[in-house]
């Protein structure tokens, strides 16, 4: 019984005996080189950054702040002229389900299931010029094909439906509210705002990778315009009146309401049947002047047809149309696409329209709203952390050399990313924020160590060392506890983690990454601040310090009280054997 307690004993303090060798043996001794070789250590760190900045640059790691989440609903959605019978719109339907199991028919899944689970349509009973095919998938894990995909497929195999206006194509997803690109053009001028909108979904359509190009106008019915000749104003009829005039003789006037039962009846006078049947029944068309005669109506008025207007929408007193985009991330992304258009193209298009502008809408415009706002909360919160640090180290230059590592740890994140095969995205900025606070924490716990061996005597040199050895088993448990901690949020594959994967590959990636930084680039800062601060020195006072009497750890003071002697003695030293510690 006592060799099996001693072998376990033996195998508990196995873990902790390894790693206090391996802080003794091999990260003690490489420190030193560190140390000692300050600016090589320096300039190798700045090579790296150099380097992160050009993979990024240079595309290698992909920055969406909201990528396409694959999900396991669909829906097409088919938009004609108002007062559409219902047959037409489920024939477009049938035509909308057969190019999806067209599409399903050559699709292999990774499980070799049907790609569809369940598929529902439906036309709108509030307006029968409306439908929707809703389908469900086959899970993410057993498709093995990204739902963005099929969407792509989908659209190519319908093609377009004639008399529709619209066909829309939607995905489930996470975080991203509407298309990713969309630009809103504004003016006085509705005609000149549509041939704008023409000439940018065009452009658009250029794009490789770029589908579902569309606008928010929606054309409604065939409307008359009337417009007055001047010999309307000689007889003295207006615009209401002539307007008011056809009204009458095509829809009718109201000449007597009374009540029969429940009904309310109305009784209208128009003209008969057979005089206005057709729109050449205009033409016969007469209109009564002021003093009783009758004129024929195209003598004192122009009468056109065209389109009106479902809606208008209007931003700022100026009516506004949207024009939006979506875009196959793997071949082009959306914010490159909207950073092109901004730098050459958009102001040449309104500059040829008078008074008209335009405008960052939907995902564009939030994420530069966000991004502004969450840039702004960083700065506030390192602020308020380099106050807290300045009066903790009773030191301005310590502060700044722990926030000065931060950029350093953003290595990691892409890195992560790189190595995932993820792009950067929004919630990868929270997970940077979130190493921050790692970074910060691990300098401030090594930066103290420094600071008591300082002040209990030890050289500076081995005061830098010492203390990264003392902090080595607190460093490093934080970053493996950390890492392991998120691995099973990193492995997994269902479709409500992907939104969180690349936050927890930031923090992961970068804990790892900071706790190098932190073991071996904070000693070497603290050497070369040290090097600053004598040749500071010198400057003042043309005479070399020690590398002790420049450091603000080396003067902290100490209250000692011993039991026996109830009056405490401020000393400059480490306290005594025997007497507590109190750090001022």
């Amino acid at each position: 019984d006592d060799d099996e307690h001693n072998r376990l004993y033996r195998l508990r303090k196995l873990p902790a005996k390894l790693l206090e060798d391996f802080a003794k043996k091999v990260y003690l001794p490489f420190v030193g080189k560190v140390v000692h070789y300050r600016y090589v250590t320096l300039c190798f760190a700045l090579a790296m950054v150099m380097i992160m900045v050009g993979v990024i640059a240079g595309g290698v790691v992909d920055i969406e702040f909201w990528p396409p989440a694959d999900g396991d609903h669909m829906a097409c959605y088919v938009l004609f002229p108002e007062g559409t019978s219902s047959e037409v719109t489920s024939d477009a339907l049938r035509e909308i389900e057969e190019a999806l199991e067209r599409v399903a028919a050559r699709t292999e899944t990774l499980s070799g299931a049907p790609l569809i689970v369940n598929l529902h349509t439906r036309v709108f009973t509030f307006g029968s010029h409306q439908g929707r095919l809703y389908v469900e998938l086959l899970d993410t894990a057993e498709r093995g094909v990204h739902s963005k995909e099929i969407s792509e497929s989908w659209e190519k195999e319908l093609g377009l439906i004639p008399g529709a206006i619209e066909t829309s194509f939607y995905k489930s997803s996470i975080g991203q509210d509407g298309p990713p690109i969309s630009i809103a053009l504004r003016g006085p001028d509705m005609d000149a705002l549509r041939t704008a909108g023409e000439k940018l979904k065009a452009k658009l359509r250029t794009y490789d990778g770029v589908f579902e190009v569309r606008d928010d106008f929606l054309p409604g019915k065939t409307e008359l315009h009337v417009t007055l000749k001047p010999e309307a104003h000689t007889l003295g009829l207006s615009l209401d009146q002539v307007s008011g005039f056809i009204r009458a003789g095509f829809y009718g006037e109201e000449a007597l309401r009374f009540q029969r039962g429940r009904d309310d009846v109305q009784v209208r006078v128009r003209y008969p049947d057979e005089e206005r049947k057709t729109l050449a029944d205009l033409e016969t068309a007469r209109i009564t002047t002021p003093t009783g005669a009758e004129v024929p109506l195209l003598s004192v008025a122009d009468v056109t047809f065209s389109e009106g207007y479902t809606s208008i929408r209007g931003s700022n007193g100026l009516r506004r149309l949207s024009v939006w985009a979506n875009a196959n991330s793997a071949v082009v992304k959306p914010h490159e696409v909207v950073d092109e258009l901004k730098a050459e193209y958009l102001d040449s298009l309104v500059a040829g329209y008078p008074n008209m502008s335009w405008n960052l809408r939907g995902v564009s415009e939030n994420n530069e709203e966000t991004l502004g706002g969450l840039l702004n909360g960083f700065v506030m919160a390192m602020l308020g952390v380099f106050v807290i640090m300045t009066v903790m180290f009773r030191s301005y230059v310590q502060p700044l050399l722990i926030l000065t590592v931060i950029p350093f740890g953003m290595m990691g994140v892409f890195f992560g990313h790189w190595c995932m095969g993820i792009p950067v995205t929004f919630l990868s900025m929270f997970g940077i924020i979130a190493l921050t606070g790692v970074v910060v924490n691990d300098a401030i716990v090594l930066i103290d160590c420094v600071n008591t061996l300082l002040s209990e005597g030890h050289p500076f040199h081995r005061a830098v060392c010492l203390g990264g050895y003392r902090r080595f088993r607190a460093i490093f448990l934080t970053t493996i506890s950390t890492s392991i901690g998120l691995l099973p949020l990193l492995l997994e594959k269902s479709f409500q983690a992907q939104i969180v994967i690349p936050m927890a590959t930031s923090i992961a990636f970068g804990v790892v990454f900071a706790t190098l930084l932190t073991l071996f680039l904070i000693p070497a800062l603290l050497m070369i601040v040290n090097d600053l601060r004598r040749v500071a020195h010198y400057t003042l006072y043309r005479n070399w310090p020690t590398e002790e009497e420049v450091e603000p750890g080396s003067r902290r003071k100490f209250l000692l009280y011993d039991e026996d002697d109830p009056k405490p003695k401020v000393k400059d030293k480490a306290p005594l054997p025997g007497m507590a510690e109190i750090r001022l």
